[in-house]
């Protein structure tokens, strides 16, 4: 398989007094993207720099002197569930060729790159991994979505804003399901309940929980896009038992008054 490098610097100058001899890149600053063998998307990018050697004046002063000017330097990052981060590998003793690249890049990728081929903009191919790599990066990227659901829905349990101030951009770009949405609604619910007991009757909201259940349940069937809570009953029983009155808004199946009598036991 060949790795693709996509210009994102400059070609090299002509007239740079030989710092770029020895490298077979024709560009300071390639662009890159691979799966590492723990399925991990990594993307980033490689460039030229010096390599300093540190040594000790007969003063006892620290100075140093550039070996090479065509140090290989890496700048990778990935995401995860908290969010997105440096991916460290290490470059040392490397310098900006195409060997060197590959024997970076095969250091810790999933795929054993054979050849370099720089580009303009990197190509399909660049990403048309083995299914054995797909596979790997795909279970990855199934833990990681079932961790952040697990995490998500823990927080939304404990505070209930966390469901009112996500958006539902967040939530697509988060990949959530409608199923699983359902799941941190009920969630939000539940956790309210926990802490307030059941709301059967309207409230100010000085009363503890009746802003909660009123902000939540108007978040529910009144501003997310997600899914249509009414075109599922097993979900309108689920949060009906959990936050009645403030359900019950939204049925017309019954009065408000009538609802909140009957969980009341009137």
């Amino acid at each position: 398989m060949i790795l693709y490098l996509e210009k994102r610097g400059c070609d090299f100058f002509t007239n740079d007094g030989g710092k770029t001899d020895g490298s077979d890149m024709g560009n300071y600053r390639l662009a890159l993207e691979f799966i590492d063998r723990e399925g991990v998307r990594v993307c980033g990018d490689i460039t030229m720099g010096d390599v300093r050697e540190w040594f000790k004046k007969k003063s006892g002063k620290e100075d140093f002197k550039v070996v090479s000017t065509i140090g290989l330097y890496a700048h990778f990052q990935y995401e995860d569930r908290d969010g997105c981060f440096a991916y460290e590998v290490d470059a040392r003793g490397l310098r900006f060729t195409q060997a060197d690249a590959l024997k970076l890049i095969n250091s810790v990728s999933a795929v054993q790159y054979e050849a370099v081929e720089i580009v303009d903009t990197l190509p399909d191919a660049a990403r048309d991994y083995p299914p054995e790599v797909v596979a790997l990066a795909e279970a990855r990227d199934a833990r990681e979505h079932a961790a952040l659901l697990e995490d998500a829905t823990a927080r939304a349990r404990s505070d209930w804003t966390r469901l009112v101030n996500t958006s539902d951009d967040q939530l697509h770009r988060l990949k959530v399901t409608p199923d699983e949405y359902k799941r941190l609604c009920i969630a939000t619910l539940e956790g309210i309940r926990d802490k307030h007991g059941v709301i059967t009757q309207k409230g100010t909201f000085a009363v503890k929980g009746i802003g909660a259940a009123h902000h939540v349940t108007k978040r529910i069937f009144e501003e997310q896009g997600i899914f249509d809570p009414h075109d599922d009953q097993s979900f309108i029983n689920t949060i009906l038992s959990l936050c009645p009155y403030y359900v019950a808004r939204y049925l017309d199946k019954f009065t408000l008054e009538q609802f909140a009598a009957a969980f009341a036991g009137e």
